[in-house]
């Protein structure tokens, strides 16, 4: 019994290490530069438009992925909080072949998110989204990715899915690090 609680906890304390490794590994991946037009209308060019010193940005390729987004909404109101020049944009993802339907699909977008800053955050990219998942180091396109990224497009911090602890504190550690080298 003695023994097996032991090898129970080893072998979470190597999946924490795990996880915490690859959340916070320096990967060297670079968000890549993007033309396009935010929900508001206005062009953007990404990663540039992100604000500095970093940013959170939620890259989401479902729509059904939207509520885990949502679930990430506390810890970005207590970031912003921290973090008063913090911008937070959102990147729902969607397959090139759409594109021809981008005036359909960003009325409907535009008609369900009604306050102006939240559509200025926000920016449909209609592009290869396997390729896309993979230049921002995604698993891929079954959960969202948040990524922290700094005005010169250094991925400087990630996390996949719903948050959670762990989750939260590694993208917090991520963003206080980037802030306080503003100072």
């Amino acid at each position: 019994m003695i023994f097996s609680e032991r090898i129970i906890r080893v072998w979470a304390v190597l999946a924490v290490s795990i996880l915490s490794t690859a959340i916070h590994a320096d990967s060297g991946l670079r968000f890549p530069s993007i033309a396009a037009t935010n929900l508001a209308g206005r062009a953007v060019s990404l990663p540039g438009d992100f604000g500095a010193p970093a940013a959170v940005v939620f890259v989401a390729f479902t729509m059904k992925q939207q509520s885990d987004i949502d679930e990430w909404k506390p810890f970005v109101d207590k970031s912003r909080g921290k973090y008063a020049s913090l911008a937070v944009w959102e990147l729902p993802t969607i397959g090139s072949g759409y594109t021809f339907m981008r005036g359909i699909i960003e009325n409907g977008m535009r008609s369900g998110i009604k306050n102006q800053t939240a559509r200025e955050s926000t920016v449909t990219l209609f592009v290869d989204a396997k390729a896309f998942a993979g230049n921002i180091g995604a698993a891929g396109l079954s959960d969202i990715a948040v990524l922290v990224v700094a005005a010169d497009g250094r991925i400087l911090g990630k996390a996949v899915g719903k948050p959670t602890a762990a989750s939260e504190a590694s993208i917090d550690a991520v963003l206080g690090a980037a802030f306080a080298a503003k100072r």
